[in-house]
C-alpha cells in the first residue's frame, strides 16, 4: 500500500494541501422503449417474455448481450386468465457496441414468449421491429491544476473534455462541488470562492453547474 507523503508546511500560515472536488458529468444517452401487450384467449400459466436483438448485417447474429435491458429478461408476467390482458415496458440501452458509421447501425428486436397451456410448455417468437443505433460518444476528461509546490491565494482549475468516440456528445452537463481539504495538518481555516467561470475561453456567469 502506497502512503502519500505528509503535506508540507510553509511557515507562517502557508501549507501544501491536497484538494478533493466532487464532480459529475451527464450527457444525453440513446435508448429505446419497447412495449408488449398480451391478450389471453385461454388460461395461460407462468408466462415469461424475453427480448432478442439480432444483427441483420451479420447473418442475424444474436447481439442481445450488447444491450442493457431494464427490467431484466426473461420477464415474468405470471398467470393470465382467459379474456384478460397483461402489458410490460422495457428500456433498451446500447452498451457494448463499437462502430463508427454516422448513419448508425440497424438491429432487429423481437420478443420470445413462453407459457404453460393445459400442462404443456409452449413458446413463440414475435415478428421483429427494426431499430437504428447511432455511434456513441466517449468523453475523455483531463484536469489542469497548479503544481503542488506553488503557494497561491487563487488558482485556476481547468477541465478539458475530448470526445474520442465516433458519436456526438449531446447536452453535456458538468457540475462541481466546492473544493474540500483532504488533509489539513495545521488545521488552518480554508474556504473557497468561485471568482470566474469560462467555457472555451469565453466568460460566463460564475457557476458550479454548466451546460456545455
Amino acid at each position: 500500500q502506497l502512503i502519500p507523503p505528509a503535506p508540507l508546511v510553509y511557515g507562517d500560515g502557508h501549507q501544501e494541501v491536497r484538494l478533493g472536488i466532487d464532480q459529475h458529468v451527464m450527457l444525453q444517452g440513446e435508448g429505446f422503449k419497447a412495449r408488449l401487450t398480451l391478450n389471453a384467449k385461454v388460461d395461460l400459466g407462468n408466462v415469461t417474455v424475453g427480448l432478442k436483438i439480432t444483427d441483420p448485417n451479420d447473418g442475424n447474429a444474436d447481439r442481445t448481450d450488447k444491450f442493457t435491458i431494464t427490467p431484466t429478461v426473461p420477464t415474468a408476467f405470471g398467470d393470465i386468465a382467459a379474456g384478460k390482458q397483461a402489458s410490460r415496458d422495457w428500456v433498451i440501452l446500447p452498451t457494448g457496441l463499437n462502430f463508427t458509421d454516422p448513419d448508425g447501425q440497424n438491429f432487429n428486436v423481437s420478443a420470445v414468449i413462453s407459457w404453460v397451456e393445459n400442462g404443456e410448455t409452449l413458446s413463440i417468437e414475435t415478428a421483429s421491429t427494426e431499430i437504428t443505433v447511432l455511434p456513441a460518444p466517449n468523453l475523455e476528461i483531463t484536469y489542469q491544476l497548479p503544481l503542488s509546490s506553488q503557494q497561491c491565494k487563487g488558482f485556476p482549475l481547468k477541465v478539458i473534455f475530448h470526445n474520442i468516440g465516433a458519436g456526438t456528445a449531446r447536452n453535456v452537463h458538468f457540475s462541481s462541488a466546492q473544493p474540500k481539504l483532504e488533509d489539513n495538518t495545521t488545521q488552518l481555516p480554508v474556504s473557497f470562492t468561485l471568482a470566474r467561470t469560462s467555457i472555451n475561453g469565453a466568460e460566463v456567469n460564475p457557476s458550479f453547474d454548466l451546460n456545455l
